[in-house]
């Protein structure tokens, strides 16, 4: 395809700013679904390690309040959601890489189940609590790097505007 020759180089440059076929991430559904659906495996995990502990009186006390960690851990999970998939979107635009939902979906999903189980594992062997916060930004970061990493490039389909 060739260039117009009656364009000047400004236009063609505000062209190519301004032309992005791109999809959008879908950050407002995809960050609080997502969200939502870690915070309910980080209880479905820690509640599994209590369960194979015996139901001691430590990390979790009862059904009732399992129920209740479950609804608020989703709310919280749906609420954070939202900044979390917007600056995943906008890391993404800027690498220009072009994340894919449902595999990020996943990967959120079995990071924190891993993270989640293996910290209430070490918190019922110790009888002392592993650091909630560190136990999410742990949960955090593999989700966002495997987002990135796992992101396709994205093409232009006009090679002269890349």
């Amino acid at each position: 395809m060739e260039a117009n020759p009656y364009k000047t180089s400004a236009t063609v440059q505000h062209s190519e700013e301004s032309f992005d076929p791109r999809p959008r991430f879908p950050f407002w559904t995809a960050g609080p679904l997502t969200g939502a659906s870690v915070g309910l495996v980080h209880v479905t995990a820690t509640a599994l390690a209590w369960a194979l502990h015996s139901y001691p009186d430590f990390l979790l006390r009862s059904g009732g309040s399992t129920f209740l960690f479950a609804v608020a851990m989703s709310i919280g999970g749906a609420m954070f959601g939202i900044p979390y998939a917007g600056l995943l979107a906008i890391c993404s635009r800027k690498l220009d890489r072009s994340v894919r939902p449902r595999l990020h979906f996943w990967f959120a999903i079995l990071a924190s189940f891993a993270v989640t189980y293996v910290a209430a594992e070490i918190s019922l062997r110790r009888r002392e609590l592993v650091s909630p916060l560190l136990v999410l930004a742990a949960i955090i970061g593999i989700s966002f790097l495997a987002a990135l990493i796992t992101a396709n490039r994205r093409t232009h389909p006009d090679p002269d505007l890349r």
